[in-house]
């Protein structure tokens, strides 16, 4: 008989923390109870609403850097120091009491590390650009020119004096950029020099002047793939395929909350074994676990890598657009990535699996498996019990029957607006065996 959970109790903020590093509980168990005890959410992100970096009359490198490469007001302000210190996010971690001890798992809250132009240059080499956004790399060098051609002038604290000066133009020829402690530093080459700055700033409109706001081209998702016939396909297209309903939604390709749920679904199915996966892992195509999927973040396609999963330790899911069979074999496809680089590349999926689950008519929506009222009646039950899964493997699902069901009928109002709605008596009755299943496999 397996070691049982302790239950949730009324506890601090901190013993809940502790309680997840030790691998007790999960971060989605200790959200749940600090909501409860009106701690609020542990793990925290900021409002962007609330952080505008448009406002700022001065920027620090990195943010006008991604400005320089980007020309987006969200890019700034994901660069920007001042909105990284406010995120707080789980992290797994191992670790041990004694130098000999076991190795604990768990999970800890750790916050979002410091914007330098480094890890600038990191995320960038990953990222999906636009067509017209410039490197990383060459916006440095882009800011640099100006700099030193004296278009607007920069500032920085000397490391001697603690005192803030202006760095005239002819000094930039000399200097360059590193990052020491976690922070960038502005010096000569030669070690010996000892001109330092730190906290360099430029004027946020004379960036914005010289480097304008381009006008940004419409994406499109790329052609549909169908689940028809025998084989396999892209786990990308398959995602788009759920995300579209079999091409009858439109949606910006940029826009995660749409990607999310269709993610979700196929990946829940995936982890449960319901849905075969295959994958190239060193320079062979085999299987890949299901259990690699549980749980497992995601990097949408068309949004920018965060900069966090770059570091994680565990898996996660990188996934690009299938534009073309060039593209793809180039390293643009669906792959299981660490910070140690990729594990499982070429992921696909296949095609009876997607079909089965996710039946659409191409003309009218989701065809339904299932009936719940009057004969021929379409329903959405599929699409629950799919968000149901997957709520399941990331250990999200609520206190009772009563609660799930109603997170359920809302999820499908928001994620699903042209489906079917469900009542929440309608989803108890359809999940009561499901749920108390799952309730009796934790106990």
């Amino acid at each position: 008989m397996g070691k049982r959970k302790p239950p949730v109790g009324d506890v601090s903020r901190n013993d809940l923390l502790v309680r997840v590093q030790r691998g007790e509980i999960t971060p989605a168990d200790a959200e749940s109870e600090a909501k409860r005890l009106g701690l609020g959410k542990l793990a925290s992100e900021p409002d962007p609403a609330d952080c505008d970096p448009m406002r700022e009359p001065y920027w620090s490198l990195p943010m006008a850097v991604a400005w320089i490469a980007y020309r987006s007001a969200d890019a700034v302000r994901n660069w920007w120091n001042d909105y990284r210190k406010e995120f707080s996010v789980w992290r797994y971690v191992e670790w041990q009491e004694k130098p000999d001890g076991p190795i604990h798992q768990g999970y800890g809250l750790e916050r979002r590390p410091a914007a330098t132009l480094v890890r600038l240059r990191i995320v960038d080499t990953k990222r999906q650009n636009a067509v017209d956004d410039m490197s990383a790399e060459e916006a440095i060098k882009e800011l640099w020119r100006a700099l030193q051609f004296g278009d607007f002038e920069a500032s920085g604290v000397e490391k001697d004096t603690g005192k803030r000066v202006g760095i005239q133009a002819e000094r930039w020829h000399d200097l360059t950029w590193f990052e020491e402690s976690g922070t960038d530093v502005i010096r000569p080459q030669r070690e010996q020099a000892k001109e330092c700055y730190r906290e360099v700033i430029v004027p946020a409109e004379a960036v914005r002047a010289r480097w304008p706001t381009r006008s940004q081209p419409q994406l499109e998702l790329p052609a549909l793939m169908k689940p028809e016939g025998p084989g396999y396909m892209p786990l990308y297209c398959a995602a788009q395929w759920i995300a579209t309903c079999a091409g009858s939604v439109s949606f910006d390709p940029s826009d995660e909350n749409v990607w999310k749920p269709a993610y979700e679904q196929l990946l829940a199915r995936i982890a449960s074994e319901e849905i075969k996966v295959v994958g190239i892992r060193n320079g062979e195509r085999r299987p890949v676990p299901g259990y690699h999927f549980a749980g497992c973040r995601v990097s949408y396609p068309f949004v920018e890598e965060p900069f966090e999963l770059l570091l994680s330790n565990e898996l996660y899911l990188s996934s690009f657009a299938y534009l073309d069979e060039e593209h793809w074999r180039k390293g643009h496809d669906d792959s299981l990535q660490n910070r140690h680089g990729c594990q499982w590349g070429r992921l696909m999926v296949l095609k009876p699996d997607v079909a089965r689950f996710w039946p659409f008519d191409e003309t009218a929506g989701p065809t339904p498996p299932l009936h719940t009222g009057a004969p021929g009646r379409p329903t959405s039950m599929h699409l629950v019990e799919a968000e149901f899964d997957a709520r399941c493997v990331r250990s999200e699902v609520a206190a009772s029957l009563a609660e799930e069901a109603r997170y359920l009928a809302d999820w499908l109002r928001s994620a699903h607006p042209s489906a079917p709605p469900l009542t929440d008596k309608t989803i108890k009755n359809n999940l009561r065996v499901a749920y108390r299943q799952r309730k009796v496999a934790r106990n």
